[in-house]
């Protein structure tokens, strides 16, 4: 779904809504809202995380990049304790197989310039002065956005770990107040923790069991895709022709049906009458003479 640039001949109108059809441009704008969902999420963690409440929002923002917040995000969870079978687990699902990889991709697409409309091809910038081509069919845009809808599922399910784990720690939950009824026992946390680490398990099982993305179509079926572009326009063309030659048969048949008088007959006509009545009033002053 995304490679290197091949300098393909660019063959587009320029209007993205000519170029892409209605179904290609609602998935497109599907999976900038859906990123933006699953991104929230990682600035929830980074804050459940770290213990920051109030001061979460102020945090975040003022570090650049999700890249920065997603390697914090992975200290910060073995530190609270969390099993290595779960920092690895998370790791993948926020990582390069997962959440980061998705963000890579959205970044392509949301940035992208058509390049080949026929063929749903487009490119767009990359690091270093370079360029990537992104694949936009239909069938592409689908299996990326119900990755990232996994994506967030999984994160949904960190979420409440790693709120767990920060609940364990907490001073409210000491011994003490355990002893006291306050607090939430352990084995009620360590509960929840496993409850959804198997449902976070699950997403992640049905998100690695989909099929890889979509390829880049072959030559071959690029030059298919191009004689099929060319035969529609042509159609287009011929259509078109078809309509304007009805159009003026149908203005020939309410021509002969009117039977519209002769222009010039009627025009020769008007010229000697204003003749007639320019030499009328030199006649009449001749006569009172």
């Amino acid at each position: 779904m995304k490679r290197s640039d091949t300098k393909r001949p660019v063959k587009r109108t320029g209007d993205v809504r000519k170029d892409l059809t209605q179904n290609q441009l609602a998935w497109i704008g599907s999976i900038a809202l859906a990123y933006n969902e699953t991104e929230r999420l990682v600035d929830v963690i980074f804050g459940i995380s770290l213990s920051l409440s109030e001061l979460s929002y102020d945090v975040v923002s003022r570090i650049n990049g999700t890249e920065g917040r997603v390697e914090i995000i992975k200290l910060a969870i073995r530190e609270l304790g969390c099993p290595e079978l779960m920092c690895v687990a998370f790791a993948d699902t926020l990582g390069n197989n997962g959440f980061s990889l998705l963000k890579k991709f959205r970044d392509r697409i949301i940035h992208a310039s058509i390049v080949d409309a026929a063929a749903a091809i487009a490119r767009s910038p990359a690091k270093r002065g370079s360029f990537e081509e992104v694949l936009l069919t239909v069938d592409a845009l689908k299996a990326l956005y119900r990755r990232m809808q996994l994506v967030r599922s999984e994160m949904i399910e960190i979420m409440k770990i790693t709120s767990n784990y920060v609940l364990a720690k907490s001073p409210a939950n000491t011994n003490l107040n355990l002893l006291a009824g306050r607090g939430v026992p352990i084995a009620q946390i360590e509960s929840e923790i496993l409850r959804c680490f198997a449902q976070f398990h699950r997403h992640q099982k049905a998100r690695l069991s989909l099929p890889p993305l979509p390829e880049f179509p072959s030559e071959p079926e690029l030059n298919a895709a191009d004689e099929r572009a060319l035969q529609e326009r042509q159609g287009e063309v011929l259509k078109r022709v078809s309509l304007m030659r009805a159009a003026f048969h149908e203005l020939d048949r309410i021509q002969q049906a009117v039977k519209l008088p002769d222009l010039t007959e009627q025009l020769s006509k008007i010229v000697k009458e204003k003749q007639l009545r320019a030499r009328q009033p030199h006649g009449i002053e001749a006569r009172h003479k």
